[in-house]
């Protein structure tokens, strides 16, 4: 189908736009990762949490690397997670993109990912579907990770 997508209610001048908001994401762990490497060398996996909107909001964190464990990888101290803070201030137009990646030499090639619109992320502990370049989700593959929503200060 082709068709074109409409700005957001607060860029068209319908709606107030939303207010601008911190973001925290904390990333506990993967599970049941695929491994699409031919050889049968086992994931060192790391996860990259990115915000895509406008220049301005625009980020990349990553997790650290944890080697030889593809099926549940654990991050943070003693799976404690990782924290990562982000300051949005067109929540309007941003996406958030968790994707978990094999640290392999050259280019990392990508085990799962998920994209997320700001506006319809809920706070609390969620455990998110991961899918693979093509938007098709992997069967068992998934992600546990935490949102905070709050207020800039």
């Amino acid at each position: 189908a082709l068709g074109y997508l409409l700005k957001p209610p607060g860029r068209r001048g319908t709606a107030p736009p939303l207010a601008p908001l911190v973001l925290k994401v904390t990333i506990y762990s993967c599970q049941r990762l695929p491994n699409n490497n031919a050889s049968y060398d086992i994931a060192d996996v790391y996860v990259s949490v990115a915000i895509h909107g406008t220049p301005a909001d625009s980020r990349e964190h990553r997790t650290e690397t944890i080697d030889n464990n593809g099926f549940n990888p654990c991050y943070g101290n003693e799976g404690h997670g990782t924290l990562f803070r982000f300051d949005i201030s067109e929540p309007e137009v941003a996406i958030l993109r968790m994707a978990s990646w094999d640290d392999d030499f050259g280019t990392d090639p990508m085990l799962g990912q998920i994209c997320l619109p700001i506006s319809c992320l809920r706070t609390g502990v969620r455990h998110v579907p991961l899918y693979d370049e093509h938007n098709t989700r992997f069967k068992f593959a998934s992600m546990l990770c935490r949102i905070d929503i709050e207020e800039p200060a």
